[in-house]
């Protein structure tokens, strides 16, 4: 459901990238509870999960707006480089570690 997402954010040019250039979705976590017919605390254990294995990023926007989500495209052949470090870390960050 994610990757569809991230699928339509690519087909519609600059308006779901970053300054980056890195595509990015706005999926809130009511939006998925209604489309799952699951509850808060379900989708919110399957969103972590999905962070813990590296498949999504969710960059925090601020009080009141939904989360930007990175979303790793398993379709594409060559995902070595799939966001930068400064998503997340922040620019000169000095708690640098390795991203996929």
């Amino acid at each position: 459901m994610l990757l569809d997402h991230k699928c339509l954010s690519d087909s519609n040019g600059d308006a779901w990238r970053d300054k980056y250039g890195i595509t990015y979705i706005i999926f809130t976590i009511e939006e998925i509870m209604n489309l799952m017919n699951l509850g808060n605390k379900k989708v919110n254990k399957m969103l972590k999960e999905l962070e813990e294995h590296g498949l999504i990023y969710r960059r925090h926007q601020g009080l009141g707006r939904p989360n930007k989500i990175y979303v790793y495209d398993l379709l594409k052949a060559d995902n070595s480089n799939w966001f930068p470090k400064q998503i997340m870390f922040g620019k000169g960050s000095s708690n640098e570690k390795e991203v996929l």
